[in-house]
């Protein structure tokens, strides 16, 4: 249970700290860079940035609620399966693997950031 409980947070953490911590230019920075590891086409780009867009907007209101962490944690992964669903619609087969691959990548670096504070 303590174990579900650090998972819990740590993911409600990093969802909810995402959007909100980092200057604007570092964010734009991190979309070029998505754009181009996932090879976007101009269309493609659009909709990526809208679906990044609706996604941030939803995390900022999970953040501000006052639902218990657990509720928070669920309904982050409910945001995330939508923005994946999304993902997957705009996306070939093999820019959805490395965009898979990115998100894993992601997870990764926050775990470790938390093992070290």
């Amino acid at each position: 249970m303590k174990k579900i409980m650090t998972i819990i947070a740590l993911m409600t953490m990093a969802a909810c700290s995402y959007g909100q911590s980092e200057p604007k230019e570092d964010l734009q920075e991190k979309m070029l860079e998505y754009r181009e590891k996932l090879n976007l086409t101009e269309e493609q780009s659009e909709k990526v940035d809208s679906i990044n867009a609706g996604y941030l907007d939803e995390l900022s209101k999970l953040k501000a609620s006052e639902e218990s962490k657990l509720a928070k944690f669920r309904r982050f992964k409910d945001i995330q399966a939508k923005k994946d669903k999304q993902m997957k619609e705009v996306l070939d087969k093999e820019q959805y693997k490395q965009y898979q691959a990115m998100q894993a990548e992601m997870k990764s670096e926050l775990k470790k950031k938390r093992k070290s504070q």
